[in-house]
């Protein structure tokens, strides 16, 4: 399918150097995460004093039409990657979604129907 690529910057505006654990998951449960055409790389950048790096986010087109994940990036404050309390995130939604084809018609609303009465 399509591959659609967007940089995210990250920057390090503190006095020391930092690492960040970078994450995207499916915000639904019901969708596999295995085979989720959202990702993220590099999962995990060190980032310099006063400084910044880029990650770039990945969605590969299929015919799931669209898809939300769930970005999340984790300051590892000591160092383990262990999720503490300590460490500070920052979490957004991210959407994929197929472009519809021009030459394919509208689809049609889903029609009402009228209630019987009893």
């Amino acid at each position: 399918g399509e591959v659609r690529q967007q940089r995210i910057k990250i920057s390090n505006t503190g006095t020391l150097s930092c690492v960040v654990a970078l994450s995207v998951r499916p915000k639904s449960e019901d969708v596999d995460a295995e085979t989720f055409p959202i990702s993220i790389e590099p999962n995990s950048l060190s980032i310099p004093q006063r400084s910044c790096e880029y990650a770039t986010l990945t969605f590969t087109a299929g015919a799931g039409g669209k898809m939300v994940g769930l970005a999340t990036i984790r300051v590892d404050d000591d160092g383990s990657g262990g999720g503490e309390e300590t460490d500070r995130l920052l979490s957004f939604e991210v959407l994929g979604e197929v472009p519809r084809d021009p030459n394919e018609p509208e689809p049609e609303p889903p029609k009402k129907g009228k209630k019987k009465k009893k």
